[in-house]
């Protein structure tokens, strides 16, 4: 929906018209006055571009305004330069009066057109070429305002509707811990330090803002990621609650202060549009979501158009408004701004002189720019309004002050924003506290901005900033009984547009009820939109019956100073007398698990003392009626060791549930048994011992040592080898009185080490000699070998030798140098493994014999004869005597001349003799000596006579032929042959 220009602009007869200036000049300028206010103006540069150091400007900080055109000095290039003009007549009976000056050089041509229609209509020409010698060569024109005017005023362009808002500056940068620690921070919030990343710190500056009639807040932004991208999620939750407006203002300089660049620029602005844009408190002005620019002018407006377009080739798109600095001049005359950017808006208003010109200037610009260019462009106009400025605390700045003057310059720069018909408005800021422009409820300010706000806010939109406040009390239900207290929980809560002032809240007295506790304070400086005071009243009564509860008042004013007050709606409660369970009793405190007992409860009257009859109590899941004494019996038992408890959950009077007291324990029974934990301390020990068993008993269910006697089952002593159980058999409770128990069962192994095998390496032994003694021992009850790991086994008192190998005793007997015998028995043992010490010995004494051995002599040496001849047999005979105790074996050797002869073994029972005879013939005749077991003796051979010889040499002669013809016949018969030495020592083994 369209409507007409707003405010003052309606008033105003605007007209358009053209000057077309043309100069050879090096220097002209042309002041416009006279019955005509310029409102806007657009310039053209039709030709003489290149012309050196060229420049034009439309300068209205000259009165009257003027247009200036310059050029190199004595430059002669022609330049023509249009200027469409929007003007404002003053007087329809007066002239538009042009002052045109120029340089020494040629001239300088003015021809005025009027372009109230579609065309350009030509209603002036002028020149100025004179060089008086002045310098300025000065010339006046006049056109009268009626040809200005003809076919005018213009239409004044459409404009959307726009719903006016208020914006104010946010700065979502703050840690809790600067507070106190900047220098730059001298004022704290109301609210004490914060870190802007606390969600309910967000919400608290919501509701305060929109309290004050702020619909949004422009955030700060430093781009993705950084700690204000980060809070920016959490402002825009807390926004969508309560229906609050969210923007950002894009910080476009580096904290340094230099530009980014446009592809940095056009990657935030895509980040923030992508992960953004659904959000549903981020505000959008005709569907697209609406982005304040910071320091727009650190980019010219072609290069912002690339960003944008950039922007919206990746599919995303957004209304900017940039931030122009306070320079009309900047901003009136280069109309490109309007072109790129959706609205235009000041941050900054220190410094500035007459704001309320400026800001109606700049207005007008925005206003009638339509009508140069584009008849529905719109842009939208937003001027700041702040309440001072103070960076003087602030290290690096320029110490640039502005007093608030008590909220008086607050009131001058909002009534110069409110007569430049903004279409919104922005506050600077909510939170700046380095450089004290904050707005937000301060320790050095209170509510004072705040307030004021709401009235420049309330007069803007115009509307009424009101509270509505809404006062709810409630019990915690509807029945109350005597002798307790009774807890109101009052809220009071602004339902309204607008903060409640100095709100105070009070209960009205009632009977019968007596204020025994107040809640939290019941006064505060400020409740803003949405926010409660809770508190909770805590009330004694005395009386039954059924009665109001104290209403409760609130009393407050507006930021006007208007009173209003708001009361609670009645609420009720009934008292009632409660039912006390008096006396408890149980037939027995501890019982035998599985026993059966009986529960009794009583319940009366709290405040006569009198018994209830036919009274439902609800104990442990079941229900009960109380009999004619106010009394219920309840039969129970268990199978469990346990503590049984029974509570009274409820109680039933005449069909209602009722309250009830029980200053009496709750009645119950532990239900019990004896536990006998019997130990041993040696599971193996001497048959013939005692053993040792301790018998520990507790009771179950507590772990009490129990009190009373009990018996085994069997006795401690035994003298027969076996395993044998033990138990608790019988028990007497002499505290409890109970009679169930339970006991373990442990097992004593009654034992002895038995001797099963036994023996010596030898029996008997040679006398210097020694032997080995052995035994095999078991336990007797499982046959399990007593071995060196065990313990040590002791024969004839001397610790025995574990042979793993054989798997037995051994222990070596000594040497005995006499004859005798010896007994080994086991004579004791060590057993580590359970202290046996008992012996059973199977096997008995090992005997060991020492004896002489056989020993021989040799005696009574005979030879004979003494004297021989050559072949004579000599016999030569010893005595042997086996002068030991054993039967042994002898050798006897003969040796001849220190060579063995012969040798024979004989073998001799002890005591006994023989005689060992040897015979020997020899053919050499010589004297031979004779050695035989160390006795001498010696025999000489003789040669025989030479008749002997003779007969001799005849019989070898003959038994050689005889030789030599059968050796004869048997070469000639192919016998095997036979060696000349074989066959003689075959036949004369004497060769």
């Amino acid at each position: 929906m369209l409507n007409a220009l707003k405010s003052f602009l309606p008033a105003l007869k605007v007209y358009r018209e053209l000057l077309s200036i043309t100069t050879e000049s090096d220097w002209t300028r042309i002041y416009i006055h006279g019955a005509v206010e310029v409102l806007n103006a657009k310039l053209n540069i039709k030709s003489g571009v290149d012309a050196p150091n060229l420049a034009y400007v439309l300068d209205t900080n000259t009165i009257p305004p003027s247009i200036a055109i310059g050029k190199k000095q004595f430059d002669p290039t022609k330049v023509v330069l249009q200027v469409r003009l929007i003007l404002n007549i003053t007087d329809h009976f007066g002239d538009l009066i042009l002052t045109v000056q120029k340089g020494d050089l040629r001239y300088t041509r003015v021809e005025v057109y009027n372009s109230n229609s579609a065309e350009d209509v030509p209603i002036g020409s002028f020149i100025n070429s004179i060089a008086d010698g002045t310098g300025i060569n000065t010339m006046n024109f006049t056109i009268s305002t009626s040809a200005l005017a003809e076919g005018g005023p213009l239409a004044p362009p459409g404009y959307p509707e726009i719903k006016r808002m208020v914006w104010a500056v946010y700065y979502p940068w703050y840690y809790v811990n600067q507070w106190g620690r900047d220098p730059a921070l001298i004022d704290t919030p109301l609210i004490g330090p914060y870190s802007s990343s606390e969600g309910a710190v967000i919400e608290k500056h919501i509701r305060m803002a929109k309290s004050s009639g702020i619909d949004g807040f422009i955030s700060s932004w430093w781009g993705p990621g950084s700690y204000t991208d980060k809070n920016l999620g959490l402002i825009l939750d807390a926004a969508k609650k309560y229906d609050f407006n969210v923007s950002i203002y894009l910080e476009s300089l580096t904290e340094g202060g230099e530009a980014r660049t446009l592809d940095q620029l056009t990657e935030w602005l895509i980040y923030f549009l992508r992960t953004y844009r659904n959000a549903g408190a981020l505000y959008r002005l005709n569907e697209k979501p609406v982005i304040f620019i910071w320091a727009a002018q650190s980019h010219t407006a072609s290069e912002w158009a690339k960003v944008f377009s950039d922007v919206e080739k990746s599919g995303y798109s957004a209304k900017y408004i940039a931030t122009v600095p306070m320079d009309p001049n900047h901003l009136i005359y280069d109309p490109s701004w309007m072109d790129v950017f959706d609205g235009l808006h000041n941050y900054g208003t220190v410094g500035v002189n007459k704001l309320d010109v400026i800001y109606r200037r700049l207005s007008m610009v925005i206003r009638t720019y339509p009508l140069l260019t584009n008849p529905s462009k719109f842009t939208l106009w937003a001027p700041s309004i702040s309440p001072g400025y103070d960076d003087r605390a602030v290290p690096g700045r320029k110490d640039t002050y502005q007093p608030r003057e008590d909220g008086r310059y607050y009131q001058g720069t909002f009534s110069a924003a409110w007569g430049s018909d903004p279409d919104w408005l922005l506050i600077t800021t909510w939170n700046e506290f380095p450089e004290n422009t904050h707005i937000e409820p301060s320790v050095k300010y209170g509510y004072r901005y705040l307030d004021l706000t709401a009235l420049f806010t309330s007069q803007f939109k115009g509307m009424r900033l009101s509270p509505r406040v809404v006062v709810v009390q409630w019990t915690s239900g509807d029945i109350v009984y005597l002798n307790q207290t009774m807890q109101v929980r009052v809220s009071v809560t602004n339902r309204g547009c607008g903060a409640a002032v100095n709100l105070t809240s009070n209960e009205e007295p009632s009977r019968p009820f007596i204020i025994l506790e107040d809640g939290l304070a019941k006064r505060v400086d400020r409740l803003f939109i949405g926010e409660s005071l809770n508190y909770t009243v805590t009330y004694g009564v005395k009386e039954p019956g059924r009665f109001k509860v104290p209403r409760t008042n609130a009393i407050f004013i507006d930021v006007y100073g208007n009173h209003y007050s708001a009361i609670s709606r009645p609420v009720f409660i009934e008292v009632r007398a409660r039912a006390i369970i008096d006396r408890v009793w149980v037939s027995k405190a501890r019982a035998d698990v599985g026993s059966p007992q009986t529960v009794f409860i009583h319940v009366s009257w709290e405040n006569n003392g009198s018994t209830i009859q036919n009274a439902m109590l609800h104990v442990n899941g079941s229900s009960y009626a109380t009999n004619s004494t106010g009394w219920i019996s309840i039969n129970v038992a268990s199978t469990e060791v346990g503590l049984a408890i029974w509570k009274v959950r409820g109680v039933i009077i005449n069909s209602q549930e009722w309250l009830w007291l029980q200053p009496v324990p709750d009645p119950s029974i532990i239900w019990d048994m004896v536990v006998f934990t019997l130990s041993i301390e040696d599971d193996r020990i001497n048959v013939g011992g005692t053993a040792n068993i301790k018998v520990d008993g507790r009771h179950a269910y507590d772990g009490r040592p129990f009190m009373g006697s009990y018996s085994l089952n069997d006795a401690l002593k035994r003298d027969m080898v076996g395993r044998y159980g033990y138990r608790v058999s019988v028990m007497k409770d002499e505290k409890y009185g109970l009679t169930v128990f339970k006991t373990n069962e442990v097992y004593v192994i009654f034992d002895r080490i038995k001797i099963v095998d036994g023996g010596a390496l030898r029996s008997r032994t040679n006398i210097g000699s020694s032997t080995t003694v052995r035994f095999r021992a078991v336990y007797e009850y499982d046959g399990v070998v007593f071995d060196s790991f065990k313990g040590v086994l002791y024969i004839n008192g001397s610790a025995a030798s574990w042979n793993e190998l054989e798997k037995r005793w051994e222990l070596p007997t000594g040497v005995s140098n006499e004859p005798t015998k010896r007994s080994y028995v086991v004579t004791s043992v060590h057993d580590e493994a359970y202290g046996i010490t008992v012996i059973n010995d199977a096997v008995g004494p090992i005997s060991v014999v020492w004896y002489k051995p056989a020993e021989f002599r040799v005696a009574d040496l005979r030879i004979s004869p003494t004297e021989a001849q050559i072949g004579e047999v000599v016999t030569v005979s010893v005595k042997v005597i086996n002068v030991g105790e054993e039967e042994g074996s002898y050798t006897i050797t003969l040796i001849i001349n220190d060579k063995v002869e012969d040798a024979k073994k004989v073998v001799l029972a002890g005591g006994a003799s023989t005689t060992v005879v040897f015979t020997v013939v020899k053919r050499d005749a010589e004297t031979y000596d004779i050695k035989v077991n160390g006795l001498r003796g010696s025999f000489m051979v003789k040669a025989m006579p030479w008749e002997s010889y003779a007969a001799m040499a005849v019989m070898t002669l003959t038994v050689m032929v005889v030789v030599l013809l059968i050796v004869w016949r048997r070469v000639k018969l192919g016998r095997a042959r036979i060696s000349r030495v074989s066959f003689m020592k075959r036949w004369f083994p004497s060769y």
